[in-house]
Protein backbone atom coordinates (compact mmCIF):
# COMPACT_ATOMS: atom_id res chain seq x y z
CA UNK A 1 0.00 0.00 0.00
CA UNK A 2 1.38 3.79 -1.07
CA UNK A 3 0.49 6.71 -0.20
CA UNK A 4 1.64 9.41 -2.54
CA UNK A 5 1.09 13.12 -3.46
CA UNK A 6 -1.25 14.22 -6.43
CA UNK A 7 0.65 15.38 -9.55
CA UNK A 8 0.64 19.24 -8.39
CA UNK A 9 3.31 19.28 -6.42
CA UNK A 10 2.21 20.95 -3.33
CA UNK A 11 5.01 23.50 -2.03
CA UNK A 12 3.21 25.34 0.84
CA UNK A 13 0.52 24.45 3.57
CA UNK A 14 -2.14 26.13 4.63
CA UNK A 15 -2.22 26.46 8.81
CA UNK A 16 -4.82 26.44 11.60
CA UNK A 17 -4.44 27.65 14.98
CA UNK A 18 -6.13 25.57 17.65
CA UNK A 19 -6.07 25.36 21.44
CA UNK A 20 -4.85 22.26 23.18
CA UNK A 21 -5.38 22.55 26.99
CA UNK A 22 -4.19 25.93 28.52
CA UNK A 23 -2.37 27.01 25.65
CA UNK A 24 -2.57 27.16 21.80
CA UNK A 25 -0.50 25.90 18.69
CA UNK A 26 -0.75 25.88 14.77
CA UNK A 27 -1.51 22.86 12.82
CA UNK A 28 -0.34 22.06 9.10
CA UNK A 29 -3.84 21.74 6.78
CA UNK A 30 -4.27 19.36 3.97
CA UNK A 31 -3.82 20.23 1.28
CA UNK A 32 -5.74 18.56 -1.73
CA UNK A 33 -3.90 15.84 -3.29
CA UNK A 34 -1.16 16.95 -0.48
CA UNK A 35 1.07 14.99 1.01
CA UNK A 36 -0.82 13.59 4.58
CA UNK A 37 2.37 11.71 5.76
CA UNK A 38 4.28 14.95 6.25
CA UNK A 39 0.94 16.76 7.46
CA UNK A 40 0.93 13.68 10.06
CA UNK A 41 4.07 13.43 11.12
CA UNK A 42 4.57 16.95 11.55
CA UNK A 43 1.04 17.83 13.06
CA UNK A 44 1.83 14.75 15.70
CA UNK A 45 5.38 16.02 16.83
CA UNK A 46 3.53 19.71 17.43
CA UNK A 47 1.12 17.89 19.36
CA UNK A 48 3.82 16.19 21.52
CA UNK A 49 6.11 19.37 21.90
CA UNK A 50 3.13 21.28 22.74
CA UNK A 51 2.09 18.19 25.48
CA UNK A 52 5.31 17.83 27.60
CA UNK A 53 6.29 21.47 27.29
CA UNK A 54 9.11 20.99 24.71
CA UNK A 55 8.55 24.09 22.53
CA UNK A 56 10.58 26.62 25.14
CA UNK A 57 13.23 24.02 25.54
CA UNK A 58 14.09 23.07 22.33
CA UNK A 59 16.34 24.86 20.08
CA UNK A 60 14.76 23.00 17.19
CA UNK A 61 10.66 23.93 17.75
CA UNK A 62 8.45 22.68 15.13
CA UNK A 63 5.55 24.31 17.03
CA UNK A 64 7.63 27.45 17.81
CA UNK A 65 7.93 27.79 13.88
CA UNK A 66 4.42 27.45 12.90
CA UNK A 67 2.89 29.70 15.52
CA UNK A 68 0.92 32.29 14.09
CA UNK A 69 2.06 31.45 10.28
CA UNK A 70 -0.85 31.48 7.71
CA UNK A 71 1.28 29.71 5.73
CA UNK A 72 3.91 26.92 5.55
CA UNK A 73 6.57 26.32 3.01
CA UNK A 74 6.96 22.29 2.69
CA UNK A 75 11.12 23.11 2.19
CA UNK A 76 11.34 24.84 4.96
CA UNK A 77 9.75 22.12 7.00
CA UNK A 78 11.56 19.05 4.97
CA UNK A 79 14.77 21.49 6.77
CA UNK A 80 13.42 21.29 10.18
CA UNK A 81 12.84 17.75 10.02
CA UNK A 82 16.08 17.30 9.41
CA UNK A 83 17.32 19.60 12.27
CA UNK A 84 15.79 17.87 14.48
CA UNK A 85 16.76 14.66 14.00
CA UNK A 86 20.65 16.18 14.45
CA UNK A 87 19.40 18.21 17.13
CA UNK A 88 18.64 14.54 19.01
CA UNK A 89 21.73 12.87 18.27
CA UNK A 90 23.18 15.31 20.80
CA UNK A 91 21.28 13.63 23.67
CA UNK A 92 23.15 10.17 23.15
CA UNK A 93 26.21 8.77 24.01
CA UNK A 94 29.01 8.48 21.70
CA UNK A 95 28.25 4.80 20.75
CA UNK A 96 24.74 4.94 20.65
CA UNK A 97 24.96 8.69 18.93
CA UNK A 98 26.80 6.81 16.25
CA UNK A 99 24.04 4.19 15.49
CA UNK A 100 21.52 7.29 15.63
CA UNK A 101 23.53 9.16 13.05
CA UNK A 102 24.01 6.24 10.82
CA UNK A 103 19.95 5.93 10.79
CA UNK A 104 19.76 9.40 10.78
CA UNK A 105 21.67 9.62 7.09
CA UNK A 106 19.76 7.02 5.92
CA UNK A 107 16.42 8.91 7.09
CA UNK A 108 17.48 11.94 5.45
CA UNK A 109 17.55 10.54 2.63
CA UNK A 110 13.85 9.39 2.89
CA UNK A 111 12.50 12.58 3.87
CA UNK A 112 11.54 14.04 0.57
CA UNK A 113 8.78 10.33 0.52
CA UNK A 114 6.77 12.63 2.93
CA UNK A 115 5.73 14.64 -0.27
CA UNK A 116 6.19 12.07 -2.94
CA UNK A 117 4.95 8.85 -1.47
CA UNK A 118 5.45 6.27 0.94
CA UNK A 119 5.26 2.40 0.75
CA UNK A 120 3.34 1.06 3.93
CA UNK A 121 2.06 -2.34 4.29
CA UNK A 122 -0.11 -3.04 6.89
CA UNK A 123 -0.18 -6.89 8.74
CA UNK A 124 -3.65 -7.99 9.68
CA UNK A 125 -2.29 -8.79 13.29
CA UNK A 126 -1.64 -5.56 14.03
CA UNK A 127 1.66 -4.66 13.20
CA UNK A 128 3.52 -3.34 9.77
CA UNK A 129 5.87 -4.49 7.30
CA UNK A 130 9.70 -3.04 8.62
CA UNK A 131 10.47 -0.97 5.87
CA UNK A 132 12.79 1.87 5.95
CA UNK A 133 9.70 4.63 5.62
CA UNK A 134 8.51 2.56 9.31
CA UNK A 135 12.41 3.67 10.80
CA UNK A 136 11.61 7.17 9.63
CA UNK A 137 8.54 7.64 11.74
CA UNK A 138 10.53 5.24 15.00
CA UNK A 139 13.24 8.20 14.60
CA UNK A 140 11.42 10.80 15.42
CA UNK A 141 9.33 8.43 18.56
CA UNK A 142 6.35 8.35 16.76
CA UNK A 143 4.16 5.61 16.60
CA UNK A 144 2.11 4.73 13.62
CA UNK A 145 -0.86 2.35 14.29
CA UNK A 146 -3.87 0.67 12.24
CA UNK A 147 -6.64 -1.27 13.58
CA UNK A 148 -7.50 -3.38 10.23
CA UNK A 149 -6.31 -6.27 12.63
CA UNK A 150 -8.62 -9.90 12.18
CA UNK A 151 -9.89 -11.48 15.35
CA UNK A 152 -8.13 -14.25 16.67
CA UNK A 153 -11.55 -15.70 17.31
CA UNK A 154 -12.79 -15.34 13.78
CA UNK A 155 -13.29 -18.90 11.86
CA UNK A 156 -11.09 -17.64 8.93
CA UNK A 157 -8.35 -16.44 11.43
CA UNK A 158 -5.65 -19.16 10.78
CA UNK A 159 -6.07 -18.90 6.84
CA UNK A 160 -5.58 -14.54 7.32
CA UNK A 161 -2.98 -14.86 9.28
CA UNK A 162 -1.03 -17.30 7.15
CA UNK A 163 -1.40 -14.80 4.46
CA UNK A 164 -0.50 -11.95 6.44
CA UNK A 165 -0.60 -8.30 5.15
CA UNK A 166 -2.53 -6.78 2.29
CA UNK A 167 0.32 -6.91 -0.11
CA UNK A 168 0.42 -10.68 0.29
CA UNK A 169 -3.23 -10.73 0.15
CA UNK A 170 -3.75 -8.50 -2.98
CA UNK A 171 -0.68 -11.16 -4.69
CA UNK A 172 -2.96 -14.48 -3.26
CA UNK A 173 -6.21 -12.79 -4.89
CA UNK A 174 -4.39 -12.09 -8.42
CA UNK A 175 -2.63 -15.23 -8.65
CA UNK A 176 -5.86 -17.37 -7.36
CA UNK A 177 -7.84 -15.34 -10.25
CA UNK A 178 -4.87 -16.09 -12.77
CA UNK A 179 -5.10 -19.61 -12.05
CA UNK A 180 -9.01 -19.50 -11.97
CA UNK A 181 -9.19 -21.44 -8.60
CA UNK A 182 -7.65 -24.35 -9.04
CA UNK A 183 -5.16 -24.33 -6.75
CA UNK A 184 -7.41 -25.32 -4.22
CA UNK A 185 -5.08 -24.11 -1.21
CA UNK A 186 -4.63 -20.75 -2.50
CA UNK A 187 -8.42 -20.21 -3.33
CA UNK A 188 -9.26 -20.94 0.03
CA UNK A 189 -6.71 -18.23 1.36
CA UNK A 190 -7.75 -15.76 -1.26
CA UNK A 191 -11.64 -16.59 -0.25
CA UNK A 192 -10.86 -15.86 3.09
CA UNK A 193 -8.96 -13.38 2.74
CA UNK A 194 -11.40 -11.54 0.10
CA UNK A 195 -14.51 -12.22 2.47
CA UNK A 196 -12.44 -10.45 5.17
CA UNK A 197 -11.66 -7.38 3.45
CA UNK A 198 -15.14 -7.10 1.95
CA UNK A 199 -16.25 -7.56 5.44
CA UNK A 200 -14.31 -4.89 7.04
CA UNK A 201 -14.01 -2.61 4.18
CA UNK A 202 -13.53 0.43 6.00
CA UNK A 203 -10.20 -0.97 6.96
CA UNK A 204 -10.68 -0.97 10.62
CA UNK A 205 -12.11 -3.56 12.72
CA UNK A 206 -14.32 -4.24 15.94
CA UNK A 207 -11.18 -5.84 17.37
CA UNK A 208 -8.76 -3.79 16.07
CA UNK A 209 -11.17 -0.38 17.13
CA UNK A 210 -10.70 -1.97 20.68
CA UNK A 211 -6.73 -2.96 19.87
CA UNK A 212 -6.02 0.67 19.35
CA UNK A 213 -8.05 1.80 22.43
CA UNK A 214 -6.22 -0.85 24.61
CA UNK A 215 -2.73 -0.02 22.65
CA UNK A 216 -2.67 4.12 23.01
CA UNK A 217 -1.81 6.24 26.04
CA UNK A 218 -3.86 9.11 27.34
CA UNK A 219 -3.38 12.23 25.94
CA UNK A 220 -0.11 10.89 23.94
CA UNK A 221 -0.68 11.22 19.95
CA UNK A 222 0.37 9.11 17.63
CA UNK A 223 -0.05 8.26 13.78
CA UNK A 224 -3.03 6.35 12.38
CA UNK A 225 -2.94 4.38 8.63
CA UNK A 226 -6.02 3.84 7.45
CA UNK A 227 -7.39 3.80 3.90
CA UNK A 228 -3.87 4.52 2.47
CA UNK A 229 -4.40 7.58 4.46
CA UNK A 230 -2.23 8.95 7.43
CA UNK A 231 -3.90 11.01 10.07
CA UNK A 232 -2.65 12.44 13.71
CA UNK A 233 -4.64 9.64 16.74
CA UNK A 234 -5.62 10.85 19.82
CA UNK A 235 -7.30 8.69 22.73
CA UNK A 236 -8.81 11.20 25.48
CA UNK A 237 -10.83 9.96 28.71
CA UNK A 238 -10.53 6.07 26.44
CA UNK A 239 -11.90 7.69 23.54
CA UNK A 240 -10.37 8.04 20.08
CA UNK A 241 -10.33 11.08 18.06
CA UNK A 242 -8.97 11.87 14.82
CA UNK A 243 -7.07 15.45 14.18
CA UNK A 244 -9.77 17.54 11.96
CA UNK A 245 -6.17 18.26 9.63
CA UNK A 246 -8.95 18.74 6.13
CA UNK A 247 -8.36 22.42 4.71
CA UNK A 248 -11.97 22.62 4.36
CA UNK A 249 -12.32 23.41 7.86
CA UNK A 250 -9.37 26.50 8.28
CA UNK A 251 -12.26 28.40 9.45
CA UNK A 252 -14.16 26.05 11.24
CA UNK A 253 -12.71 26.90 14.80
CA UNK A 254 -15.33 24.37 16.79
CA UNK A 255 -14.05 21.98 15.08
CA UNK A 256 -11.20 20.41 16.33
CA UNK A 257 -11.22 16.79 16.21
CA UNK A 258 -13.52 13.89 15.70
CA UNK A 259 -14.52 10.75 17.49
CA UNK A 260 -13.21 7.38 16.23
CA UNK A 261 -15.73 5.07 17.82
CA UNK A 262 -17.47 3.14 15.30
CA UNK A 263 -15.95 1.08 12.37
CA UNK A 264 -18.03 2.45 9.09
CA UNK A 265 -18.11 6.36 10.87
CA UNK A 266 -22.25 5.79 11.72
CA UNK A 267 -21.73 7.13 15.23
CA UNK A 268 -18.34 9.22 15.07
CA UNK A 269 -18.46 13.16 15.88
CA UNK A 270 -16.92 16.64 15.83
CA UNK A 271 -15.31 17.86 18.65
CA UNK A 272 -14.02 21.05 20.08
CA UNK A 273 -10.26 21.76 21.24
CA UNK A 274 -12.10 20.75 24.74
CA UNK A 275 -13.72 17.60 23.20
CA UNK A 276 -17.08 19.03 23.52
CA UNK A 277 -19.54 18.95 21.16
CA UNK A 278 -19.75 21.73 19.46
CA UNK A 279 -22.28 23.78 20.16
CA UNK A 280 -21.69 22.75 23.87
CA UNK A 281 -19.11 25.18 23.32
CA UNK A 282 -20.96 28.18 21.42
CA UNK A 283 -21.27 31.13 23.72
CA UNK A 284 -24.62 31.79 25.38
CA UNK A 285 -25.56 34.75 22.62
CA UNK A 286 -25.06 32.60 19.61
CA UNK A 287 -27.70 33.10 17.27
CA UNK A 288 -29.79 30.62 16.97
CA UNK A 289 -30.27 30.53 13.22
CA UNK A 290 -26.26 29.96 12.78
CA UNK A 291 -26.42 27.05 15.25
CA UNK A 292 -28.83 25.51 13.06
CA UNK A 293 -27.21 25.79 9.75
CA UNK A 294 -24.32 24.96 11.70
CA UNK A 295 -25.31 21.69 12.69
CA UNK A 296 -27.13 20.61 9.25
CA UNK A 297 -23.58 21.35 7.59
CA UNK A 298 -22.00 18.86 10.56
CA UNK A 299 -25.20 16.30 9.52
CA UNK A 300 -24.51 16.48 5.79
CA UNK A 301 -20.89 16.16 6.42
CA UNK A 302 -21.46 13.09 8.58
CA UNK A 303 -24.06 11.24 5.98
CA UNK A 304 -21.66 12.03 3.05
CA UNK A 305 -18.76 10.34 5.02
CA UNK A 306 -20.31 7.21 5.27
CA UNK A 307 -21.81 6.74 1.93
CA UNK A 308 -18.16 7.40 0.30
CA UNK A 309 -15.95 5.80 3.06
CA UNK A 310 -17.63 2.60 1.74
CA UNK A 311 -17.33 3.61 -1.69
CA UNK A 312 -13.49 4.31 -1.43
CA UNK A 313 -12.63 1.25 0.58
CA UNK A 314 -14.78 -1.33 -1.90
CA UNK A 315 -12.10 0.40 -4.32
CA UNK A 316 -8.80 -0.04 -1.91
CA UNK A 317 -10.02 -3.74 -1.40
CA UNK A 318 -10.57 -4.78 -5.35
CA UNK A 319 -7.42 -7.01 -6.44
CA UNK A 320 -4.76 -5.19 -8.17
CA UNK A 321 -4.79 -6.01 -11.83
CA UNK A 322 -2.44 -3.41 -13.04
CA UNK A 323 0.83 -1.77 -11.83
CA UNK A 324 1.26 -1.11 -8.16
CA UNK A 325 2.37 2.07 -9.47
CA UNK A 326 -0.44 3.32 -11.59
CA UNK A 327 -1.81 6.25 -9.57
CA UNK A 328 -5.74 6.32 -8.69
CA UNK A 329 -6.75 9.41 -6.50
CA UNK A 330 -8.84 8.85 -3.91
CA UNK A 331 -10.57 11.09 -1.12
CA UNK A 332 -9.48 11.60 2.35
CA UNK A 333 -10.50 9.41 4.89
CA UNK A 334 -10.25 12.06 7.48
CA UNK A 335 -12.90 14.52 5.83
CA UNK A 336 -16.15 14.92 7.53
CA UNK A 337 -17.13 17.57 5.13
CA UNK A 338 -19.61 18.07 2.45
CA UNK A 339 -17.97 17.79 -1.17
CA UNK A 340 -16.47 21.39 -1.54
CA UNK A 341 -14.57 20.92 1.16
CA UNK A 342 -12.77 17.53 0.74
CA UNK A 343 -9.43 17.43 0.92
CA UNK A 344 -7.56 14.64 -0.81
CA UNK A 345 -4.94 11.65 -0.73
CA UNK A 346 -3.89 10.32 -4.06
CA UNK A 347 -2.80 6.92 -3.62
CA UNK A 348 -0.88 3.96 -5.50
Amino acid sequence: MSSSSGSTEVTEFETKTIRIGEGECTILLQNENGPCPLVALVNTLILNEVGAGEAQSSKVSLSSYTSGKDKILVKTLLELLGEVLVEKSTQYGQVEAGKFNEDVNEVLALLPKLVTGMNINVRFNGSFDDTAEMSLFRLYDVDVVHGWICDPEDPEYDLIDQVGSYDEAQSTILKDNEESGQNEEMHTKAEAVKHFMQLNATQLTTYGLQFLRDLLSEDSPAVLFRNDHFATIYKHNGTLYTLVADQGYKHEKSMVWQSLTSVNGASDAFYTSSFKAPTEDQPTNTDTAAQQTGQHDYDLARQLQIDEDAQLAAQLNQPRTQSRNTRQQQKSTSSKQPKDKKSKCTIM
